[in-house]
């Protein structure tokens, strides 16, 4: 018994539908909108702040420059603050504060939130007044060069690839001695 078949295609009709099918489910890996975001000793530049609580950073150019001293102020008046690289830019997306140290002086507690497309890079961040919690998120890799100390301040790390730290991460005082060696983990 033969079937008579219930609908035609053309074969480049299968061929444009995969094409299709492919580059929609690959587009969002492959391209992605966002700046690289260094935190600096020098003006703010390529972005803005938003000025409210929380203080949300946007950068508006492919490399952008936060003032560190920007970001503590915010902190030491108890507002919350979110740096973030996603943009309509061609950069990386990569927050790097390797070399700059984030010490929060004053005020009650306030949220640190660093939000990297890609890497994340971190320098000293730490409180002496008011607990300071972090969030890091990053899509690939995060990266702790120094100490993160946060006065009794939850940290949260997410990445989707690998946490590296070769500093200690206290959420008290100082801590009595530093690791010997670095520490990696996959989270």
């Amino acid at each position: 018994m033969h079937l008579p078949p219930l609908i035609k295609f053309h074969p480049s009709y299968f061929t444009k539908l995969l094409a299709m099918i492919s580059l929609s489910s690959l587009s969002p890996c492959l391209v992605h909108a966002a700046s690289d975001v260094s935190i600096v000793g020098s003006a703010t530049s390529g972005g803005t702040f938003s000025g409210g609580n929380p203080n949300v950073f946007t950068p508006t150019a492919a490399a952008a420059n936060v003032q560190g001293s920007a970001i503590t102020a915010s902190l030491n008046v108890g507002n919350a603050v979110v740096l973030n690289t996603a943009s309509a830019a061609a950069g990386n997306g990569d927050i790097i504060a390797a070399s700059t140290i984030l010490t929060k002086i004053a005020g009650s507690s306030s949220q640190l939130t660093l939000n990297a497309v890609r890497d994340l890079s971190l320098g000293a961040i730490s409180s002496s007044a008011g607990s300071i919690p972090l969030s890091l998120n990053a899509g690939r890799n995060i990266t702790n060069a120094d100490v993160l100390r946060t006065l009794n301040g939850n940290v949260t790390i997410n990445c989707g690839q690998t946490f590296t730290s070769s500093s200690p991460i206290s959420a008290n005082s100082p801590p009595s001695e530093s690791p010997k060696s670095s520490s990696t983990a996959r989270i």
